[in-house]
């Protein structure tokens, strides 16, 4: 049997200051192993629309 368990209010785990983002980045990563972007490119992308 497998879950699924999603955080969305940061209470089972933390991530820092940027926790959309690095998501998004780690994700990212298994994706494309070989990718050139970084988290500060990202987050130009992500400041707005995650509350």
């Amino acid at each position: 049997m497998r879950y699924l368990i999603w955080d969305f209010d940061g209470r089972l785990g933390y991530r820092g200051s940027s926790p959309w983002t690095a998501s998004l980045l780690e994700t990212l990563g298994l994706a494309l192993p070989d990718h050139t972007v970084t988290l500060e490119q990202l987050r130009l992308y992500t400041r707005t629309g995650f509350p």
